[in-house]
């Protein structure tokens, strides 16, 4: 038996200000204006600074190796994420 890995399905990245209440994203990653931004304007430069706040989260949907755990379950969303911030 072999377990493949399907691609990861989505990957998200966020920077924010949290000194103009601009907060991490949360939930479901649903941002607001000025939000999801990717940490670059619209020509490639970065806006992040010391102080901000960068969010990293990777979406993938496991796929169950086995016949009868997948025929019950089917495949199985996972995500991760992580905050930290920029010295």
């Amino acid at each position: 038996m072999t377990i493949t890995l399907a691609p990861i399905a989505a990957v998200h990245l966020s920077c924010n200000d949290p000194s103009i209440g601009d907060p991490a994203p949360s939930g479901a990653w649903v941002e607001g204006p000025g939000g999801g931004n990717g940490c670059q304007d619209g020509f490639g430069n970065a806006i992040s600074s010391s102080g901000d706040v960068v969010s990293v989260r990777v979406e993938y949907t496991y796929q169950l190796f086995t016949p009868l755990a997948s025929s019950l379950f089917g495949s199985v969303p996972l995500s991760g994420s992580a905050t930290m911030i920029i010295n």
